[in-house]
């Protein structure tokens, strides 16, 4: 705290970070609207040596300086088992090291940071067998007495405390897509090694492959939705004890599986319907992506173009991607919360996230419709990807928002968030 003149008058120290206030994002005592940016491996380039060395501070000045974005969401933690425990286990000062030049940067600059704690919550708990000898399964991170779980709070902790009182964090965000990542949405008999629902015909669409220890995985690996909801407990509990600014905790989530709901009761991979989205069916009468995110302030979700003629978003009455952005509002709103999309976008012609554009008018149209559909719906929101320049990684991450054939796309969200500012949310 800091004092007055006369060392009577207490000043309360300004609140750091963004924080939730009924449906709306907040920073520094006001309303906050923006279009940030994702720029995931910004720091995990510079720990695993990916990019070249010192990119992070040529990209991150062109975010905030060249076009405009007054935040980016990158990866404080890494992604596969070996990465986790080469660049961060095994290698914690350098990890730390780098970490801090990143963060530094973004002070200097005056840019926010949505500090993405965990990417892949598979690949740590992969690298746990590397680190304790003894297979963990994502299951284990929702009871605290295992070394997974007990693992991953030390990872936590040693993120938030180092950093709690930067100026740069804005939003400290669970995982990457978390729940997608780890079975939550899956029935309960169901394998993750491709050989189909409860061992028929139809397989489910993930593999996790061999365990650390051998063999396939099995369907006991899986966090439940229970164990999610416990893991989220635990989580946000221990970031606000390590908060001493109450920052906005997000799920990091996805969109999610197209048959989420009816999944977890029904052993079925058929479409769900809106009515079973809405809260129908199975979630208590409360909206489906509420639900599985109700243990965190805010809803939070990745949107891209859905194409109308693949039976997944909805069977039957299927939603184009501006049209669940608008649905996803609307949920939010039903449970009295704000909506941040954290990645939307993504539209390139022959780009396997964007299912619709196919030519290049396709390509504008899509980005046009999205643009719009965030501005309209989600107030803050972040596209995908300044710079995906991760070696041997696909054609779609491989494909940079900053390549001169996006420059459009860059120039429209630096107009946006001009008139952002102009009506005074920033």
């Amino acid at each position: 705290r800091m004092f007055a003149a006369n060392n009577s008058v207490p000043i309360p120290s300004p609140r750091l970070g963004m924080y939730a206030s009924g449906t709306a994002f907040m920073r520094n005592g006001a309303e906050f609207r923006g279009i940030g940016i994702n720029h995931w491996g910004v720091f995990v380039n510079e720990v695993t040596s990916l990019g070249v060395a010192g990119d992070y501070v040529t990209d991150l000045t062109a975010i905030k300086n060249t076009h405009g974005f007054p935040f980016v969401r990158m990866s404080f933690g890494m992604f596969s088992r070996a990465s986790w425990f080469t660049n961060w286990y095994s290698n914690q000062a350098t990890f730390f090291a780098k970490l801090d030049l990143v963060v530094a940067q973004c002070e200097a600059l005056g840019l926010g940071i949505i500090a993405v704690i965990c990417w892949s919550i598979r690949g740590f708990t992969e690298a746990v067998f590397d680190i304790t000898g003894a297979f963990a399964a994502p299951k284990d991170l929702a009871q605290r007495h295992t070394a997974a779980a007990q693992l991953f709070e030390q990872f936590v902790t040693s993120i938030v405390s180092r950093y709690a009182n930067s100026p740069a964090i804005w939003v400290w965000e669970i995982a990457n897509e978390g729940a997608s990542q780890v079975g939550v949405e899956y029935f309960s008999t169901w394998k993750v090694d491709g050989t189909g629902v409860d061992g028929g015909a139809t397989p489910i669409p993930i593999n996790w492959g061999t365990r650390p220890s051998g063999g396939a995985y099995q369907a006991v690996d899986k966090m439940t939705f229970e164990g999610w909801t416990q893991f989220s407990k635990n989580i946000t509990a221990l970031i606000r004890a390590n908060d001493p600014h109450q920052r906005l905790i997000q799920s990091g989530n996805a969109l999610g599986n197209s048959f989420a709901v009816g999944a977890q009761t029904t052993n079925s991979l058929a479409a769900d319907t809106v009515a079973q989205w809405n809260g129908i069916s199975s979630t208590n009468g409360v909206p489906w992506i509420a639900y599985r995110d109700k243990e965190y302030p805010s809803i939070c979700m990745h949107i891209y173009p859905q194409s109308l003629a693949n039976s997944r978003f909805f069977n039957g009455a299927e939603k184009t991607g501006p049209e669940i952005i608008a649905l996803c509002r609307g949920w939010a709103d039903q449970v009295g919360k704000p909506f941040m999309l954290s990645e939307w976008g993504a539209t390139k012609w022959g780009d396997p996230v964007d299912e619709t554009s196919v030519d290049a008018a396709a390509e504008l149209a899509n980005f046009n419709a999205e643009l719009a559909a965030a501005v309209a719906s989600a107030n803050v929101s972040a596209v995908w990807n300044y710079a995906g320049d991760l070696a041997g990684g696909s054609a779609w991450m491989l494909w940079a928002l900053n390549d001169s054939r996006r420059t459009y796309q860059l120039t429209a969200i630096a107009a946006q968030n001009a008139a952002y500012r102009s009506a005074g949310y920033q």
